[in-house]
This record gives structure tokens, sequence and C-alpha cells, in this order.
């Protein structure tokens, strides 16, 4: 009877790790599919020739990290040969592209390939720490909502090269920050510095947390993350100080955004139209998250007041925590109204736990 037990759990945990390869197979080939069809079915918004060359028009010639990409991309044999292939294995005959192939956009794609991935990994990474039920579920909520705000567009339907790199970085920062593990944050906050300027949203979520966890020394973190995002982009600007720029509000665009049905969608699809029912979530986050959450408002609006609203993309650094807290939104709201009799398991933070004993016994 022992014996049979015995084979019965090791053919459940075989079992088991069969699935889990399987998930992460498909989690692995929807990522795919979704940086292939932001480069596909968009058109890049700059002149990838004069970004290269530093005189596109700022901010966008500002987002410095992917320039050396491109110049070595054009330089480069296998990348000309990658370029190559695709134009003529890929989009041959029947099949119509946007916009060439050239051996620049195929880098860039292989990077923000990269990108995502990493971030899709530390979305299972993350669901298994906390989400051992549905350890997948951040992940794909991930990819979903990458989708449906950069691939799946009807209008605006622009790439960029340095987007995917930012939303991997940030996204796990914010996610170390929410965790408590400032050295992994600060090290990912210096690394998207020059990738992008909204890096520097990351300093209210930083201050939020330090102020939740009642860590005053760790507002220093917060305070040399501003410094340097000053520094940096300082010495950008002065740099291409002679570009053209666009940096401003693009007021002109919220009336006809709001009057046109044409694109009431593409106005709902921010965050995968899941932005109203995360906020009426908001009971089924805890006071950190909560904290978080407040932390993130600020960059939030600023880029409301500068984007345009209808390109939904420009709210997708958030989205990986974002993923992971409405993870925790559907895993709480199942297990506490016990809905069709179903309860998944969460483990939460011991850091947490002990945090809240702390605060409570004070």
């Amino acid at each position: 009877m022992e014996q049979a037990s015995y084979r019965d759990l090791q053919s459940d945990r075989r079992w088991s790790t069969v699935r889990r390869m399987v998930l992460c197979a498909l989690l692995t080939l929807a990522t795919v599919h979704c940086v292939e069809s932001i480069f596909v079915d968009n058109l890049s918004f700059m002149n990838l020739t004069s970004y290269e060359n530093g005189t596109e028009q700022m901010p966008f010639q500002g987002r410095v990290a992917m320039i050396p990409v491109g110049r070595w991309a054009e330089k480069s044999a296998l990348m000309k040969r990658e370029s190559a292939w695709i134009e003529l294995r890929i989009f041959h005959g029947a099949n119509k592209r946007l916009e060439p192939f050239s051996s620049s956009k195929v880098a860039y794609l292989t990077v923000g390939m990269m990108a995502s991935l990493l971030a899709v990994g530390f979305g299972v990474f993350i669901g298994r720490r906390y989400l051992p039920g549905v350890w997948w579920l951040p992940s794909a909520l991930f990819i979903y909502m990458l989708y449906v705000t950069y691939a799946a567009r009807a209008d605006a339907h622009y790439w960029y090269p340095y987007d995917l790199p930012h939303f991997a970085l940030f996204g796990i920062a914010a996610i170390c920050l929410l965790e408590g593990w400032w050295i992994a944050a600060f090290l990912l906050f210096l690394t998207d510095l020059p990738v992008r300027e909204t890096s520097v949203y990351l300093v209210p979520v930083a201050i939020a947390m330090a102020y939740a966890r009642r860590q005053w020394r760790a507002m220093s973190w917060a305070a040399a993350m501003l410094v340097l995002w000053v520094v940096v982009r300082v010495l950008i600007s002065r740099h291409f100080a002679g570009n053209a720029s666009d940096s401003r509000i693009h007021w002109e665009f919220w009336a006809p955004a709001l009057r046109n049905p044409y694109r009431w969608g593409q106005l709902a699809s921010a965050f995968g139209f899941l932005l109203i029912p995360f906020i009426w979530g908001w009971k089924y986050l805890n006071r950190e998250e909560r904290f978080f959450v407040c932390g993130a408002i600020p960059g939030v609006l600023l880029t409301a007041l500068y984007g345009v609203w209808y390109e939904t993309r420009i709210w997708d650094e958030w989205l990986l925590p974002a993923a992971l807290l409405m993870s925790f939104q559907a895993v709480r709201a199942i297990n506490r109204g016990h809905v069709s009799g179903l309860l998944i398991e969460e483990r939460p933070s011991i850091a947490y736990r002990a945090r809240t004993a702390q605060i409570v016994s004070s």
C-alpha cells in the first residue's frame, strides 16, 4: 500500500513537471508572437537612420541606449543576412509588410524579444514565489495587456526601438521596490536611465514604499535615483541641444480622442481594458500594495498629460507590476468569496507578515 502511494506521488510530480514545462513553452510562444506582431503590424514612428545618427527630434533622440544597437546592426553581416532572410522567406509573394525589415529593425526586434522574455520569466519567478497555484497568471496577464495595448492597434500603430527594453527594466525594478529589494531596484534603475526618461517614475514609488515600511534610510535610495536622473538628463539635453523638439503637452489630441467613437475602443484599451476592474479591486490589495499604487499615480498622470491617449502603449511600463497586482486581486477575490467553491493557494510575503505584526504591536 505504501509502495503504491509512493508511485502515485512520483507520478503526480512527473505530471506536474510536464504541465509546468508546457505552460512555460506556451508563455514563451505567446511572447514571441506578441513581439513579432508589434514589429510586423506597426510602423516605426521615428526615422531610424536619423536616430542612429543623432539627428532625430527630442525627446525620442534623448533615449540613447539603443543607438549603439542600431549602429552595430547596420554594419553587422549577421543582421544583414537575417534581414535578407526575413524579407525573402517571410514576406515573399502575397505576404505584405508595412515597412522593410532593415538590419537595424531586426536588431531592435531581437533586443525587444529578449527583454520581453526576461519580463515574462521574472513574472513566472514572482508568481511561483507568491501564487504557486496559478504561478503563470502574472506573466499571462502581462502578455495579454502588452498585445492589446501595443500590437492590436487600429490607429497610432507605431513601434519604438527602446520601448520593450524599458518596459522590462522598469517593470522588474518596480516589483523589486514592492518587494523591498532596494539594491536590485537601484541597479535596474541605473540600467534604465539612458533607455527612457520616464525611469524617473520609479522615484515616487521608492518614496511611497520607504514610507509604507517606515524604512527612513531607504529614502536615500530615492534621493540618489533622482539626483542621477537629473544629471543624466541634463547631459543628454545639452548633447542634443540643437535637435528639434516635440517635448510638449499634446493637448490638441485630447478633444478629438474623446469625441471620435472610432477611438473609444483604443482609449479603453489601456492596461488591456482592465484598469476599471483593477480600481474596483482596491479592497483586495494589502497596505504596501496600496502605497505602491499611490506612488505610481504621479507617473501615470504625467504620462496622460504629455502622451497621446489613444496610443495606450504609453502606460505599458506599468504592465508587469499591474499584472502581478491584478493576479493578487483575482486570487484573493476568489478565495475570500469562495467563488464556485474554488480556492487558490497564495503565500503572503513573510517580510510583509512580520512588518504588519510589528506595526500592529506598536
